[in-house]
């Protein structure tokens, strides 16, 4: 039986080939994802070209294409009756499992548990991470210095525990470790003890929520703030709660708020809402987004100690970024990238003082990178799907208002996806497009690119990134110009896909996935 086709057959191989090449060796279209799905598209169109042919070509009976049709057929069933999908990397490749084999994502109890101790969360500490990417919100830590030779002093494992679904990180305040997680059918905010792992309260936030690509289980880490826990769960809920007990103060829906139903939701968030809630004054603030033909604010006041509405922001569609604070240009605001735009504004009112195009559509190609301030008067932003960065400088006018011009915008350069950029001298860092980079702040060149972590997580700590990879492996390596992926130690710290943000408390390195958590005990610098 001839099994080689013929001629215009094998030229659309070739040109298939070609195109695959090019996603893959070439600059291809960007973005990985969809470098990756078109390759798949690529190859369905070659197999199901060929099996036409095997079936359609000449000189064979009619029963003989009746059997190779059924062999066919068999052999897609069989292989859909025993190979699951059991989610996707970030770069759209499928994570295949045998269909006996247990999901990754834990589906752990639910149970209420009650505090087991007391302790004065009220009460701070000089090595607390008291939400996401710490401190100041840019995943930097510039007075904690590391020992660089892991060879000699490898990462301790403290710590490994079960967890349930969710790409939340660690918040940790005096001890105590604060992330949320999925378990059956709620979302739970849970604490934990950050030198042993046991579990201290937990305490049901929401209903379950699931998206094919994205996952299951809430994205948002919470925030710690004199006593007091904010939590936002994939579906718009913002709570409050005691942090030494897990009672709840106050809370707020703002799917119900805004007048968002379910159908309305999955259209404009669909990969479930994202955003860390951050404590500036006396407020709360949260992006709402809302119903385009009703009511609207892309960022929300809430009072922290009531939940009370204090103000809102101009109407927006949220991304899945979290609002931050900084001043610039002298004028102390709030950052935020909003679905298509990356914008400013007061804190005591919540005006807009600036805002500047980002294009994104927060349920296809989604912003999930922060805005980073650098001072006196800029603002780096960076985004995957083809985008790239930018570079933004703020001027103050008479009545406080700022006005912004792009300095720069790069295609090439610092295309975070779901992680974000940090920065180092005049220099940022940022796994782009899976890979590792160093590019000049001063004109967004490309300096060097190196190292495929897939899409993880990086944590700058004096002059070194801790990289948490997709794979779960924690790596340490060099943040200079100078030599490009200069890696110092690596340990395999989690099992699995890993899409969350690390934290780091005095000397442990906490991270945990959608299955485990752990703590590593790391070396210091003398």
């Amino acid at each position: 039986m001839r099994l080689i086709p013929p001629l215009p057959l094998l030229l659309l191989f070739v040109l298939l080939a070609g195109f695959v090449a090019w996603l893959q060796v070439g600059p291809g279209l960007g973005d990985s994802g969809t470098d990756n799905v078109l390759c798949y598209g690529a190859a369905l169109i070659a197999a199901a070209s060929y099996a036409l042919w095997l079936l359609c070509r000449k000189g064979r009976s009619r029963g003989q294409r009746l059997r190779l049709a059924v062999l066919g057929l068999t052999a897609v069933a069989v292989i859909a009756l025993c190979v699951r999908v059991d989610g996707w990397t970030g770069g759209m490749r499928p994570e295949w499992r045998f269909v006996w084999q247990p999901r990754a994502a834990a589906q752990l109890a639910s149970e209420t548990v009650a505090a087991r101790e007391t302790r004065d969360l009220a009460v701070t500490t000089p090595f607390d991470f008291p939400g996401f990417l710490g401190p100041d919100r840019l995943a930097t830590l510039p007075s904690v210095r590391l020992a660089r030779d892991w060879e000699a002093t490898p990462p301790e494992c403290v710590w490994r525990v079960p967890v349930g679904a969710g790409w939340s990180g660690f918040a940790i305040v005096n001890g105590v470790a604060f992330t949320q997680e999925q378990r059956g059918d709620q979302q739970l905010v849970v604490a934990r003890d950050v030198e042993t792992g046991a579990e201290l309260w937990r305490t049901a936030h929401s209903a379950f929520f699931d998206h094919q690509l994205a996952g299951p289980g809430p994205r948002a880490t919470p925030t710690v703030a004199q006593g007091l826990v904010y939590a936002h769960d994939t579906r718009g809920r913002l709570e409050c709660l005691d942090a030494a007990t897990g009672a709840e103060r106050w809370a707020r829906d703002l799917q119900a708020d805004y007048g968002v139903s379910d159908a309305l939701e999955a259209q404009l968030i669909g990969f479930g809402r994202s955003p860390s809630p951050l404590v500036i004054d006396d407020l709360v603030v949260l992006p709402a987004g809302g119903d385009p033909a009703g009511r609207r604010a892309g960022l929300v006041g809430f009072n922290r100690l009531t939940g009370a509405t204090v103000w809102e922001g101009p109407p927006r569609n949220i991304s899945h970024a979290s609002p931050n604070s900084a001043t610039l240009a002298g004028v102390r605001q709030i950052l935020v990238v909003n679905e298509d735009s990356v914008s400013g504004h007061a804190p005591g009112d919540g005006r807009l003082l600036w805002e500047h195009p980002w294009p994104g559509a927060t349920s296809a190609a989604a912003s999930n990178s922060q805005p980073v301030p650098l001072a006196p008067d800029r603002v780096l932003v960076s985004k995957g799907y083809g985008q790239g960065s930018m570079m933004l400088r703020l001027t103050a006018e008479e009545g406080g208002q700022l006005t912004v011009s792009e300095v720069w915008a790069s295609k090439r350069a610092l295309r975070t996806k779901f992680t974000n950029l940090v920065v180092h001298g005049e220099h940022a860092y940022a796994l782009s497009d899976e890979i590792l980079e160093c590019a000049a702040l001063a004109d967004g060149s490309r300096v060097w690119r190196d190292g495929r972590y897939g899409h993880g997580q990086l944590l700058l700590v004096g002059d070194l990134l801790l990289i948490l990879s997709e794979e779960g492996e924690l790596l340490l390596v060099e943040a200079t110009p100078e030599r490009k992926n200069h890696v110092l130690g690596r340990v395999q710290a989690l099992e699995g896909k890993t899409w969350n943000t690390l934290a780091f408390y005095r000397d442990l390195v906490v991270v945990r996935n959608g299955v485990e958590a752990a703590a590593w005990r790391v070396q210091l610098a003398q």
